[in-house]
């Protein structure tokens, strides 16, 4: 099964227990962004190895912003390097709108 199969799927659920909108509340967002990365094509049974260096970043990337421990600040060393011009205007992005959201 692919991310966005997953994502799909998971959107179209009607939820009405509270603990379980509370687990798709927090794994939703983070399969929107895998998928606005461009990474939604990859399989979950996919072993990391077999990823693109930027495949990876991206993953990587979309760890690091979806991570829930304490406000922090992100250094990050030439997080574009490698990715197209596209992909680094969604970073940019996704960026941008995390910073709207915490305000």
């Amino acid at each position: 099964m692919r991310f966005k199969e997953v994502k799909d799927f998971i959107s179209s659920i009607k939820i009405t227990h509270p603990e379980a909108k509370k687990v798709i509340h927090r794994i939703l967002p983070k399969l929107r962004m895998i998928d606005d990365l461009g990474l939604g094509h990859l399989h979950l049974s996919r072993k990391v190895r077999t990823l693109s260096g930027s495949e990876y970043q991206r993953l990587l990337l979309v760890k690091y912003i979806c991570h829930e421990g304490s406000d922090g600040l992100y250094i990050l060393d030439e997080p574009s390097l490698g990715l197209s011009t596209t992909y680094q205007k969604k970073i940019i992005t996704i960026f941008l709108l995390q910073k709207i959201l915490l305000m």
